[in-house]
């Protein structure tokens, strides 16, 4: 059952981005709480719920690849 290889490679993409993304909401978080920002904190959270969202993505195309 192999696929093309562009789904593999936008697969990759999408795993790298969503990687990215979670360190940089974790260094937003921490910064946020240990400035007393709110707004930082947030942005954090929000970028942390992006990476997940994409990770959660990711597992259902590849899933669903014939």
């Amino acid at each position: 059952m192999a696929a093309p290889a562009g789904e593999y490679g936008a697969l990759a993409l999408k795993k790298l981005l969503a990687i990215l993304l979670l360190f940089a909401g974790l260094a937003f978080t921490a910064v946020g709480f240990n400035g007393g920002s709110v707004g930082t904190t947030l942005l954090g959270l929000a970028l942390i719920a992006a990476s997940v969202l994409l990770l959660i993505l990711k597992i259902v195309r590849r899933s669903s690849l014939p």
